[in-house]
Order: C-alpha cells, then sequence, then structure tokens
C-alpha cells in the first residue's frame, strides 16, 4: 500500500481528533502540522511527535505532503483551499468547507482548473445510529423515503458565557454555518438538494460584540425526492439531536445523542395487537443497543478496543472514507460540491429568514 503523506493546517481542537484518527488510518503518515501561530503549532507537535511549521508553504515544502486536513477558523478555508488545489494536494476540509456561496464558486472553479482533489468532512452522516438507518434504507425495510425531520437542540458554553468573539457569532447566519451542516447533510443524503426553501427565525438578542444573534430556527425544505423540516436551536440547556425519517412502508427515529434507533413498520395484526407487539419489540430492540453502547463504552474506555464514541468514530470513519478513496483514485464520499451545497443552503436560509422577519416587523 503507497502511504499518503498528510499535513495538518491549523492546530486548534479539532486538529488533535483529526491526527488521532489519522494515526488509526491504514497507509497513512503524517508529515506535520502548520498554524499562523507557531508557539500553538509546537505545542500540539510535541504531544504528537511531528514536525511544527509557521505556514502552509513551509509545510509543503518541507515535507511535500500528498494530502493536507485543513482544520483552520472557516473564515480562513478559502484561503487554504486555493493554496493546496493551486499546489497539487489533496484536501480534506472541516465543514464549513467555506463560509459563502462567493467563495463556493471560486474553490469550485479552481476544482475544476486544476483537476485537484478535494473531500469535505461531513462526518454526520457517519455517525453509527445514522449509518444503521442507511443500512435499513438500503434493505428496503422502508420502502422509499418521503420526509425527514431534524432536531437539533444544544448548549453553546460561548454563548452562555459572553464570550462572543468566536466568528459563529459576527453576523447571525455564521450560526448555521457552524452547526447546521450536520443535519442539513443528513437530509441531502436521504433525500438530495433542496429545490425550495422557507425559514423562521426567533429568540433575538444582542451579544456583547454589537451582533445580532436568533437562537431558534425553523426551516422546511423541498428535496429532489421528498420533504423535510428542521428545528436547530442554539443555547439550550437540555441537548438533543434526531432524526425522524419517514418511508413508504415504515419509519425509524434515529437517536444520534444516545446512538440508538426505533424502527416502526407496516403490520398484519389489528392495530391494538399490533400496537402492542410494536412495544415490546422496540423496548428489546432498544435495551440491546443500550447494552452494546455500554459495552463499546466501557471496552473502548479500557484500551480494548478503538473508541465507540459517535462524534469521534463518525469522524475517524468520515477521515478514512476519505483516504481510501483518494488510495483507490474514485469520488470523495463527500465532495466540494456536495459541501458548496450545504453552505449555499445555509446562506439561504439566513436569507429567507431575514425577509421573514423583516415582514413580521412591519
Amino acid at each position: 500500500m503507497k502511504t499518503t503523506k498528510t499535513g495538518i493546517v491549523g492546530a486548534g481542537f479539532i486538529s488533535e481528533f483529526h491526527i488521532r484518527a489519522l494515526r488509526e488510518c491504514p497507509g497513512v503518515e503524517i508529515t506535520g502540522v502548520c498554524d499562523l501561530n507557531i508557539e500553538r503549532a509546537r505545542k500540539l507537535a510535541r504531544t504528537w511527535g511531528i514536525a511544527a511549521y509557521g505556514t502552509i508553504r513551509e509545510l509543503a515544502e518541507q515535507t511535500r505532503p500528498d494530502a493536507a486536513h485543513i482544520v483552520t477558523s472557516p473564515l480562513d478555508h478559502q484561503a487554504s483551499i486555493q493554496w493546496c488545489m493551486e499546489n497539487g494536494i489533496a484536501t480534506f476540509v472541516e465543514k464549513p468547507v467555506v463560509t459563502n456561496s462567493a467563495d463556493c464558486q471560486s474553490a469550485l472553479a479552481t476544482e475544476r482548473r486544476t483537476g485537484c482533489y478535494v473531500g469535505v468532512n461531513h462526518n454526520a452522516i457517519f455517525h453509527p445510529a445514522f449509518r444503521r438507518l442507511i443500512r435499513l434504507i438500503q434493505a428496503r425495510s422502508l420502502g422509499a423515503v418521503e420526509h425527514v425531520i431534524s432536531c437539533v437542540n444544544v448548549p453553546l458554553r460561548q454563548l452562555s458565557a459572553g464570550q462572543h468573539g468566536h466568528w459563529m457569532f459576527q453576523a447571525p447566519g455564521n450560526i448555521l454555518l457552524e452547526q447546521c451542516p450536520h443535519p442539513i447533510s443528513q437530509i441531502y443524503f436521504l433525500l438530495g438538494k433542496a429545490e425550495r426553501i422557507s425559514a423562521l427565525r426567533t429568540g433575538e438578542r444582542r451579544l456583547s460584540n454589537g451582533a445580532l444573534f436568533f437562537d431558534t430556527w425553523q426551516v422546511s425544505l423541498a428535496c429532489e425526492r421528498g420533504t423535510a423540516q428542521g428545528h436547530f436551536a442554539f443555547g439550550r440547556e437540555f441537548l438533543e439531536s434526531w432524526l425522524y425519517v419517514v418511508g413508504q412502508d415504515g419509519s425509524v427515529f434515529v437517536d444520534l445523542r444516545r446512538n440508538i434507533i426505533r424502527r416502526f413498520g407496516k403490520s398484519r395484526f389489528v392495530d391494538p395487537a399490533a400496537y402492542g407487539q410494536a412495544a415490546i419489540a422496540t423496548a428489546f430492540e432498544e435495551a440491546r443497543q443500550g447494552v452494546r453502547n455500554f459495552a463499546d463504552y466501557g471496552l473502548g474506555f479500557l484500551k480494548l478496543r478503538p473508541s465507540a464514541d459517535p462524534f469521534y468514530s463518525s469522524l475517524r470513519d468520515s477521515i478514512h472514507a476519505f483516504h481510501d478513496a483518494y488510495r483507490k483514485s474514485v469520488k470523495p464520499p463527500v465532495t466540494l460540491s456536495d459541501g458548496c451545497d450545504v453552505v449555499e443552503t445555509c446562506e439561504r436560509i439566513a436569507e429567507l429568514a431575514s425577509e421573514r422577519t423583516a415582514v413580521h416587523a412591519h
């Protein structure tokens, strides 16, 4: 197997997860990390026993990587992607791939011109519960998927602590770019790209940086193969994240937080008997999944097997899938175009919600 020499661009929080996943990826060698904050790069490099550089140019000149992971602030993604593509370095980019539709079009034009290999980390479609859903769909257990409901109800430490310097608080739509590629990428995977969108935002507040922030967004999407709704709420005290997927022959509740799915289908019994049978079957299946999750966590904690934490395993599997596709010279699991579709949808949701808010105000 040819070794893929891979550099890390950015030494922030998420970079450690990428390095850990790459260390578990067969055929990948980490050549080094770069960050404009060289001390941060050196600290990360010491932890993982790799080289540190101040710029992507230095990293490339000194280590000649085949690929690079872009894990900088999203505001810096565009410049790093462009540089890698212009210099023939295969690129794997954290979500959101860029932060506006103009940068999407620029990146796509460069990709077409250079032919560079680019993938995007939409790791939510590699969540273990979501993959179980996909296997059910592939086995035709639900029939054709017709409707999806997505709920994201999350705390935000920076919001509650008044730490509003993060880029996601600089404009109302930035929170969508930071948080919503996960649910939107799942919806697009199931139903295709949105052809029509409506949106509403509520929960207005003024942040310490002077910017407006809306903590609740309601979204409706008419996609290529069905319809979807989204409830996206930020700064909540109760964490919740789930999908409800309705098909022609059944439905599945995908509990992303707890890594459990609940399946409901047609029955040949009369309704009271069918409901009782479904309740018993669901209870046993949910208990089985819960015990398995607990066992997986314990074995991972004891280092007897790789971590089964849903966030980390989704990130690891997304990274491994990218590198496997790159070695085989096949299309990335999530392309640059896929990533740009999600960014442009987030941007459109923000625009439409702003219009609805303005109309309501009058």
